[in-house]
C-alpha cells in the first residue's frame, strides 16, 4: 500500500501539485518494475521520505530525474513549477543519463 501525504496538494515553490500526479508516477514505478515502493527504494538506495518529496518536485535530483524516466519525460515537463535553475539542472542530469544509457 503506498503511503500518501494526508493533504490534496503538494507544495513546491509556492506551486501547487496535484497528489494524483504524485500518485500516477509512483503507480507507474510499480507497474514498470514490478515492485512496491518500498521495495523499489530498498534496491536502489533511496528511503521512502526522499522518494515521496521527489514525486513532490523536492527531494533529491537523482531521485527525480529516476522519476521522469519512468514518467517518459523531462524533469522540467513533470514539475514545471520549479525553478528555472532548477529545471536546468534536472534536464541536464536527466539527459546525461540518457547518453549514458
Amino acid at each position: 500500500m503506498l503511503e500518501t501525504p494526508s493533504s490534496k496538494n503538494a507544495y513546491t515553490d509556492n506551486e501547487v501539485v496535484p497528489i494524483e500526479q504524485n500518485l500516477s508516477l509512483l503507480k507507474r514505478v510499480k507497474r514498470m518494475t514490478g515492485l512496491d515502493i518500498k521495495d523499489w527504494c530498498n534496491r536502489m538506495g533511496f528511503s521512502r521520505p526522499c522518494v515521496y518529496q521527489s514525486a513532490e518536485g523536492m527531494g533529491a535530483r537523482r531521485v527525480r530525474v529516476m522519476l521522469a524516466l519512468f514518467a517518459g519525460k523531462p524533469p522540467s515537463q513533470v514539475w514545471p513549477e520549479r525553478s528555472e535553475r532548477v529545471r536546468k539542472m534536472d534536464d541536464a542530469a536527466y539527459f546525461e543519463f540518457h547518453k549514458e544509457g
